[in-house]
């Protein structure tokens, strides 16, 4: 669907894998009782293991495992996490939406993450993490995997579900199970099994139960089987799996927080913040007819509005994606010239005067992923080169650069500093000096080649980009 606008902020209070109104109130995706069959799987694929004498761990994992039970005893699992999650390519910009957690709260109506907040919904019984900002689009090339949390042993796979699920009730999810496609690993300490979720169909290692798995080691690719309203990865930690009237064992929530009453240390090897404001991608486009995902079922987007081209006296479109955006929040953004100057600043509104703004109801808490529109019609006398739409947010500075007249040429020597990016047709050389300060970011991108010639130094310390995005190419 297309909407033409002039200036336009839209928040979006909801996280789309957890529930599709304001509030996370709908019942659970996935909980304990309708994943039962798989956590029924796993117990008896553990015990077949034992029984073959499979369940052999490494040395140094088990001596990892007693230096946790001896540094934190009180813990839950001497299991250590790392982040399950990893994109196949290099991001320019944050790909993952944010977090729904556990549900903490055990009466039937009420729900508490481990923060006190409402980041989860009712009876959910693992961490939700999305992809974006177009997530189906990401599932469809791939682009983000579930990885090993921590070294282990493989005791569960399901593969082959439907993995275009987009709704819970209409149109009704389809699978053999509400995990979808999954992975279960056992860990070093015997007790200790992770589950990675709604995998894509087809897309699961090609090991096996039984078989070893070390952090980091690739699993599936995030999609969204099972009954889940888009891709994204659930992932669950339980505890004392061989209990035969309780074959999930004990669920535990990883995060360290006042409200987790499982752990009073987090279980993260490096435990990421309850929000992380962030930009999940910058855009320039030639219409203000820009596509975007309708609801969680509108799984099809048409990208042909982006542009890097612009000649003078056209209107730029500029999209940007926001992560954790809470009221008050404030950018300014800028337009720059070639030549560094400012063309025009402008401050998105959060005191309802900004068209389409959605002022949150709910007190402090964050709209989870926002996106604001601004265009700006280019003077009839815009200089020809490189333009900058930049702003900083929350101590980074972002830049996304556009071309005015592409030029099919430019030649670079002496010292370069400063945040500068160049776009041409054609070629770029070089023999420049980067020095090493990290606020030195130099982005060279031509649509044929970029000759970085004898000479060209880009010392340690400082941000370059050379790559075939100039003027023509968008993707």
């Amino acid at each position: 669907m297309r909407i033409p606008v002039i200036g336009l902020l839209v928040l979006l209070h909801s996280f789309v894998f957890a529930q599709v109104s304001k509030m996370p109130d709908v019942v659970c995706g996935i909980n304990n009782k309708n994943s039962r069959e798989d956590y029924v799987r796993v117990q008896q694929t553990i015990y077949s293991l034992q029984k073959l004498g499979r369940l052999q761990f490494k040395k140094e994992d088990i001596e990892a495992v007693s230096l946790m039970k001896t540094l934190q005893p009180s813990a839950p699992t001497f299991i250590r996490f790392a982040w399950p999650l990893t994109s196949r390519k290099s991001e320019e910009y944050a790909y993952l939406t944010s977090k729904n957690f556990i549900d903490l709260d055990t009466s039937e109506c009420g729900m508490i993450d481990y923060n006190g907040g409402k980041h989860t919904y009712n009876g959910h019984n693992g961490m939700d993490i999305g992809i974006g900002p177009y997530g189906w689009q990401r599932q469809k090339d791939n682009d983000v995997y579930a990885i090993a949390a921590a070294p282990g042993i493989i005791v569960g796979k399901r593969d082959g579900g439907f993995d275009g699920n987009c709704s819970w009730t209409n149109p009704p999810w389809v699978g053999a199970s509400a995990s979808g496609n999954f992975v279960a690993v056992l860990h070093a300490d015997g007790q200790t099994v992770s589950y990675y979720k709604h995998l894509k169909n087809g897309s699961l290692t090609q090991k096996d139960s039984g078989d070893y798995v070390s952090t980091g080691e690739y699993l599936g690719v995030i999609a969204s089987s099972g009954r889940s309203t888009g891709p994204h990865l659930h992932f669950e930690v339980h505890v004392d799996w061989g209990d035969p009237d309780r074959p999930e064992g004990k669920l535990i929530e990883p995060f360290a927080g006042p409200y987790n009453p499982d752990t009073n240390v987090s279980l993260w090897i490096n435990q990421p913040p309850y929000e992380e404001p962030d930009i999940m991608g910058i855009e320039s486009h030639n219409s203000g007819t820009m596509d975007m995902y309708t609801g969680s079922c509108d799984s099809s987007i048409n990208l042909n509005t982006l542009d890097n081209s612009f000649a003078p006296g056209t209107t730029v479109y500029f999209r940007t994606f926001f992560r954790d955006w809470t009221d008050g929040s404030q950018v300014n953004f800028y337009l720059v010239k070639p030549d560094g100057s400012a063309e025009t600043t402008w401050t998105p509104q959060s005191n309802g005067s900004e068209s389409g703004y959605l002022c949150s109801s709910y007190g402090p808490e964050p709209y989870r992923f926002s996106y604001y529109i601004r265009s700006k019609a280019l003077p009839l006398d815009a200089p020809a080169g490189t333009w900058a739409f930049r702003f900083s947010y929350y101590g980074k500075t972002y830049s996304h650069y556009f071309a005015v007249g592409c030029l099919l040429t430019e030649s670079f020597s002496g010292t370069q500093s400063g945040t500068k990016g160049f776009l041409v047709s054609n070629r770029i050389t070089s023999t420049a000096t980067i020095s090493g300060n990290s606020t030195n970011n130099i982005q060279y991108r031509a649509d044929n080649e970029v000759i970085l010639s004898p000479g060209f130094t880009a010392t340690a310390g400082c941000q370059f980009v050379a790559n075939n995005k100039g003027c023509n190419r968008v993707n």
